[in-house]
């Protein structure tokens, strides 16, 4: 899979129902939680830099950075974004993750070079 946008979207699609809600205000508490915002992010960026690379003119950009990129993007999702990201049945989600998606690529690429990894197959020991 070498499009950054369908590894996003995967990515935002696998992330568990109870993280989305309680980033969505969807929980118990009924409020956005800045946590459950970095908890997804740093799911995001741990999927995302299995098969990706980011580079910048000073060399490869970390785990951090890159979960720290994600999460500016969830924390200006906008209320009615967040919601619909977080909504139960899939087909009504998916306007939601297609936006977040669309807004991580975007920063990612504006930021940094991405390059497409495949890690080097070892085999069973």
């Amino acid at each position: 899979m070498e499009d950054l946008d369908a590894s996003l979207r995967l990515s935002l699609a696998l992330l568990p129902k109870p993280m989305k809600n309680q980033y969505a205000g969807k929980g118990v508490s009924r409020r956005r939680e800045t946590s459950a915002a970095r908890m997804l992010a740093d799911r995001v960026a741990e999927h995302l830099m299995i098969n990706w690379r980011f580079h910048s003119p000073e060399g490869e950009v970390t785990k951090t950075e890159v979960s720290a990129a994600i999460l500016e993007v969830f924390l200006a999702a906008p209320d009615d974004i967040a919601k619909t990201f977080a909504n139960k049945l899939p087909p009504l989600a998916e306007p939601g993750l297609l936006q977040i998606a669309a807004d991580i690529g975007a920063v990612l690429k504006v930021r940094w070079r991405a390059e497409y990894f495949v890690p080097r197959y070892l085999g069973f020991k």
